[in-house]
């Protein structure tokens, strides 16, 4: 799909120093630039008047990415058109480099807000945010089907004069359209799971942790939603191995039924015959679920094994920020939108 685009797009985009009113002509005189290792990114340019984010770049492998990014990008506007900032174009120069062409949000990401906080209220006005934060992803996740993947507070933005949260940055996300995923290949991501597209959780468990780290002087938040939240997380996790042992003894107890149902009443074998078939696939996706579940505990354990203590720090030592992408793996109900949604209602601070 990305090959193809590609070789659809016109080489009609023009970067200048000067002023100028055409479309997918971009005035980049007074534009702030940022080197990466595989893209340029221009911030503060200017299209028809409008200040535009720009990311470009010549690289073919990043290009393929870009434009899938640019897809998700579009659905999402167009099923949630006030999550996102407006799309104006993707494009080529004539040099072949591929261009990006966004709207820069002109309010701040939650980040740089929470860092303009006084003491007064703070906690009251954290706590109003991340209602906002939570409502926006359950309609996202609800109607554009969609999972951002990268969701550290730098790539959510808040204005809270209007109490309108968007996101940015979609070169981690993904988006179904029927029964296909359209997605940005990243390495910790398995696509052979069955939450791979589905995943409520992960953002949420990304954007807590990252929130975690740049709170300070909100204690009444800190200790009556932000902590037990997290501890949530950390027994649903705990418990993880546990949880796929008893749904593998649930089935194999239905199995057992079943047969001994067959031997009772024989004129029932083809169906039961069936069911069986559907059970034994059930389990091996149990038994796969067991493993990786382990493989995480033993992550998460003082001494990487089962039998060692287990908490999130152990998890974090080893993988810093990446810990919650792997954790990803599987989805979380406690760490859901609509779950701390309705914890975080019935707190008042």
């Amino acid at each position: 799909m990305a090959h193809s685009l590609l070789s659809e797009l016109a080489h009609d985009v023009i970067m200048d120093t000067k002023h100028t009113s055409m479309y997918r002509h971009i005035d980049i005189s007074q534009a702030t630039i940022k080197k990466r290792r595989n893209s340029t990114i221009y911030l503060n340019a200017k299209h028809r008047g409008r200040t535009v984010f720009l990311k470009t770049t010549n690289i073919p492998a990043v290009q393929l990415k870009y434009v899938i990014e640019a897809v998700i990008h579009n659905k999402l506007k167009l099923s949630t058109p006030g999550c996102v900032p407006r799309l104006e174009f993707v494009g080529m120069t004539p040099e072949n480099h591929l261009v990006i062409c966004s709207e820069q949000l002109q309010v701040p990401s939650i980040s740089t807000w929470v860092q303009t906080l006084g003491p007064r209220n703070k906690s009251n006005r954290l706590r109003t945010m991340l209602l906002k934060v939570c409502r926006a992803f359950i309609i996202i996740q609800r109607d554009a089907k969609f999972t951002h993947r990268d969701c550290h507070t730098g790539n959510v933005y808040y204005d809270e004069t209007r109490q309108k949260i968007q996101f940015i940055d979609f070169d981690w996300s993904c988006i179904r359209q029927d029964s296909s995923v359209i997605s940005v290949p990243r390495f910790l991501y398995d696509t052979t799971r069955r939450t791979y597209g589905h995943n409520k959780s992960v953002d949420m468990c990304v954007f807590m942790r990252n929130l975690g780290r740049t709170i300070r002087g909100a204690p009444e938040f800190i200790a009556q939603i932000w902590e037990p939240l997290m501890q949530r997380y950390e027994d649903e996790t705990r418990n993880m191995v546990e949880r796929f042992r008893q749904q593998i003894d649930a089935t194999v107890i239905e199995f057992e039924n079943n047969e001994a149902w067959m031997r009772k009443y024989p004129n029932s074998k083809t169906f039961m015959e069936n069911e069986n078939q559907q059970l034994f696939k059930k389990k091996k996706q149990q038994e796969h679920d067991l493993m990786c579940a382990m493989q995480l505990y033993k992550l998460s354990s003082k001494k990487k094994s089962l039998k060692s203590e287990y908490a999130h720090k152990y998890g974090l030592g080893r993988l810093k920020k990446n810990f919650d992408y792997y954790m990803g793996y599987f989805e979380w109900e406690s760490m859901t939108p609509r779950a701390i949604e309705k914890f975080v209602n019935n707190i008042t601070i």
